[in-house]
């Protein structure tokens, strides 16, 4: 064991994430891995007692933690070549599990990661996610994803957007008006954000940078051709996208997709079972969302240019950083026509 790993850690090992189907963020294909981890743990203890109530928190517990502890990265935190690594899914679900069965969370904590499959290495390829499965005392557990392998989840991601992720959806099922918009004024930058994006999206295509599908932007498809794909590693395998605001962004399309995945397409009040339930009248918790991720794509659009001298001296990230201008519209016009009952403009 790395020296400097043990020195802060009592248990670390690699192992591989499958992708599934109809699966955008990496927190429930965690939750599945970790799932599995209890029932054999039960299993093997021949634990009887239900542990149901405490399963059921399980979505609570697991929480992708800010980068570097920050709300908002700075360039300072970039500097680091640590900082690159630093994708952490953070789980508290040893502690409950602990008191139930009268030992120490640390214990549990390495009983549980003991039972996750350990993988050699060299197997894992670019239809797996490799994550580091580390117990920190008092008892978490962290999923640390390599910098690199998030250009493979968003390989995957696009996968995915294109195939199972391409239904129309008519505006005229909308159940607020424009009006409503009008009343509601911390609705108009997200609208903006997401007709900004069109916007950006029909400027790449006349820069020849991209191809479009279509140009309406009136549905939750994935608007850039499947005949261009995007690349997001450079020749020699590096990930492309390493600015501040790139990553910063990157974070808060994750955080916007692992909360799709956990709601699906049921109404917020109508919750799958095991996750926390949202009201109707707690519109505002997407809301935030929504304002969040307009923040982060604020930032971007300011630091991260793709015409110009990006376009010439380095166009696969001009392009790179057309594919995040994509995720974002998706998921702008997802939280606004879903969500938030709005219909998302493509102009202003």
């Amino acid at each position: 064991m790395d020296s400097n790993v043990a020195k802060n850690t009592f248990l670390y090992k690699f192992f591989k994430l499958d992708f599934a189907n109809n699966k955008l963020g990496i927190k429930q294909l965690l939750q599945q891995q970790l799932l599995q981890a209890i029932y054999l743990y039960r299993q093997q203890n021949k634990i009887l007692d239900s542990w149901d109530s405490i399963i059921v928190s399980l979505p609570d517990k697991l929480i992708l933690r800010n980068i570097n502890n920050h709300k908002i990265a700075t360039k300072k935190d970039f500097t680091s070549a640590s900082f690159l690594y630093d994708w952490v899914y953070r789980c508290a679900i040893a502690f409950p599990l602990a008191n139930c069965c009268g030992i120490k969370p640390l214990e549990m904590a390495q009983e549980l990661v003991s039972l996750f499959p350990e993988v050699d290495l060299n197997q894992v390829t670019k239809s797996h996610l490799k994550v580091m499965i580390k117990v920190i005392p008092p008892g978490w557990i962290d999923f640390k994803i390599e910098h690199n392998f998030l250009g493979i989840w968003l390989q995957q991601l696009i996968l995915e957007l294109e195939y199972n992720h391409s239904h129309r959806i008519e505006d005229r099922t909308c159940h607020k008006s424009l009006q409503f918009l009008a009343e509601k004024p911390n609705l108009f930058p997200i609208n903006y954000y997401h007709a900004r994006c069109c916007s950006l999206l029909k400027l790449g295509e006349r820069e020849r940078l991209i191809e479009l599908d279509n140009h309406n932007f009136s549905s939750s498809s994935w608007q850039i051709s499947k005949t261009n794909p995007i690349l997001w590693f450079d020749v020699a395998e590096n990930f492309l996208l390493t600015h501040p605001q790139e990553l910063n962004l990157l974070h808060s399309i994750l955080l916007i997709l692992d909360i799709l995945d956990q709601f699906g397409d049921c109404a917020p009040s109508e919750a799958l079972p095991g996750c926390p339930k949202i009201q109707p009248t707690e519109e505002k918790i997407w809301l935030n969302y929504a304002l969040d991720l307009s923040e982060a794509f604020e930032q971007f659009i300011i630091a991260c240019r793709f015409c110009g001298e990006v376009k010439h001296q380095n166009p696969q990230l001009a392009v790179a950083r057309l594919g995040l201008i994509a995720l974002v519209k998706w998921c702008l016009y997802k939280l606004l026509r879903e969500k938030l009952k709005i219909i998302p403009l493509s102009e202003m």
